[in-house]
C-alpha cells in the first residue's frame, strides 16, 4: 500500500499526463487530486497545460469533493461561479470558489462565530441548502438568490447548470457523502 501511495503521489505531480490515458484515469477511482485533474483537463482542454492557476483550482475541487454533500453539484457551481479560483465580485460582495454572500453567511448575529474562509465557507453554504431543499432546481435558485425562480432568464441558467452536471458526472468516480461534518 505505501509503495502505491508513493506511485500515485508521483503520478499525480506531473500534470501533463492525459486524462484519456486508461491507467491514469484508473487512478482518479483512488485520488480526489487525480480526479480534479481529469475534470479540469476536460474543462481548460486545450488550456490546461497553460494555466498559471492549475494548482488552485485543483486544490479548490478536490477540497469541494472532499467535504461536499453533492460534490457533483458543487463543483458545477464552482466551476460556473469562479472556474475553481478563490475570486471576490466586488459587484454584489460575493466571495470565494463557490461565490457565497459573506454579508449573509458569515454574520455572527445569524450564525454566531463562524470560520468566514472563503472555500471552506462556500461549501457549508452550499451543503446548508442542499439539506435545506430537497427539490433541485428550488436549490439552485435559493444558492443564486433567485426570487422568481420561473423567469426565463433563471431556465437558461439552470440549462447550463444540469450541463455542467452532466459533463461532471460523465467523469466522476466518487459517491457522495451521507452526512455533513
Amino acid at each position: 500500500m505505501y509503495i502505491k501511495s508513493i506511485l500515485f503521489s508521483a503520478l499525480l505531480t506531473c500534470g501533463t499526463l492525459c486524462a484519456d490515458d486508461k491507467f491514469y484515469t484508473t487512478l482518479a477511482k483512488y485520488s480526489e487530486r487525480a480526479q480534479c485533474i481529469v475534470i479540469l483537463q476536460y474543462f481548460l482542454s486545450s488550456n490546461y497545460d497553460y494555466d498559471t492557476k492549475l494548482e488552485e483550482r485543483i486544490n479548490t475541487c478536490a477540497t469541494i469533493i472532499k467535504t461536499s454533500l453533492d460534490p457533483i453539484d458543487a463543483l458545477a457551481t464552482a466551476w460556473r461561479e469562479s472556474n475553481f479560483l478563490d475570486v471576490v465580485d466586488h459587484t454584489n460582495t460575493s466571495y470565494g470558489p463557490m461565490q457565497f454572500i459573506k454579508a449573509l453567511w458569515c454574520d455572527e448575529k445569524t450564525w454566531g462565530i463562524v470560520d468566514c474562509d472563503h472555500l471552506k465557507r462556500g461549501i457549508w453554504v452550499h451543503n446548508f441548502h442542499f439539506q435545506k431543499y430537497k427539490n433541485e432546481r428550488t436549490r439552485f435558485c435559493a444558492y443564486i438568490g433567485a426570487k422568481d425562480c420561473s423567469s426565463n432568464k433563471i431556465h437558461v441558467k439552470w440549462q447550463e447548470h444540469l450541463k455542467r452536471k452532466k459533463a461532471i458526472k460523465k467523469l466522476y468516480v466518487f459517491r457522495q457523502r451521507q452526512q455533513m461534518d
